[in-house]
């Protein structure tokens, strides 16, 4: 597990999202189109909010009721206890499934940019990303070096906990989508390929954000072997409504452009977590 839950969470009284958050991006921007007729026929909205948003502060003990199902499903391993958590943490300590997806925001960005330059890759057309492949592949670099290329490539240096956590999401879930099909190659993935990675990480990120809020009884309570099972069992879990929730999508569009991906992404985790605040 890439993230620690060594800290004792988020407290009352301040800001849902820290201020730094709009600062982790990835270095792949590219304009947002907000006239895509596609978009509009599917209710996916690009535009980027003109109006500055109130600051909502978090209310007092919001994670407490969160903590004790996350607390059973430790004990028990019960899916119905993860799901309660998971939908307490949303609906109470976070104060709804759109302010999770908003404090996701770095998560969603950071894979829209990944999936976008493993495209320009593919393509073959653009010549530094040429370049930068050519280069890469003249080494005969192996899976792990190409995957921290990649991940060097996309990604700044800031180590703040979330681009820490971000770096780690597509480790694993790059590392996974070899894992599952060895044949895959990162710099030539076809849509399906894609999709496949951006579940992955997501059921990352999102296990991370858990563990980073109201983990911490997980680590002080299980051994490593237990926390690693449960952590496990989480991120399926996770991955599973995910991947049901962005089925709609690619169904109707496999090779989206970056920003309605990030569009489409921020929708599918605020779905998630309705999925699960439905389970109260």
């Amino acid at each position: 597990m890439g993230t620690s839950t060594s800290s004792t969470g988020p407290v009352s009284g301040i800001s849902m999202d820290p201020p730094w958050l709009d600062d982790i991006n990835s270095d792949i921007t590219v304009p947002i189109d907000s006239d895509s007729s596609s978009e509009q026929e599917n209710g996916i909205t690009t535009e980027q909010p003109s109006i500055q948003e109130p600051v909502v502060l978090a209310p007092i003990a919001r994670f407490g009721t969160a903590r004790k199902n996350l607390g059973e499903f430790a004990r028990s391993g019960s899916q119905n206890s993860f799901k309660k958590a998971v939908g307490h943490y949303s609906k109470k300590g976070m104060g709804g499934a759109s302010n999770v997806a908003k404090r996701m925001r770095a998560s969603t960005s950071s894979v829209s940019g990944l999936v976008s330059f493993l495209r320009d890759v593919k393509d073959n057309t653009l010549p530094d990303i040429k370049d930068w492949a050519q280069n890469l592949m003249s080494k005969s670099p192996s899976a792990n070096e190409v995957i921290d290329a990649i991940i060097d490539r996309v990604t700044s240096e800031g180590g703040i906990i979330d681009e820490e956590s971000i770096k780690d999401s597509m480790a694993n879930a790059m590392s996974d989508l070899l894992e599952q099909n060895p044949d895959i190659e990162l710099l030539n993935l076809g849509d399906d390929e894609s999709w496949d990675l951006i579940e992955g990480f997501l059921a990352y990120e999102a296990s991370n954000r858990l563990q980073l809020d109201i983990g911490q009884l997980l680590e002080r309570t299980l051994s490593p072997k237990e926390m690693v099972q449960r952590v496990d069992e989480m991120r399926d879990y996770l991955k599973s409504e995910i991947s049901a929730q962005l089925q709609q999508y690619k169904s109707s569009d496999k090779h989206p452009d970056i920003s309605k991906l990030n569009a489409v992404t921020q929708l599918a985790l605020e779905s998630t977590f309705i999925v699960f605040e439905g389970e109260l």
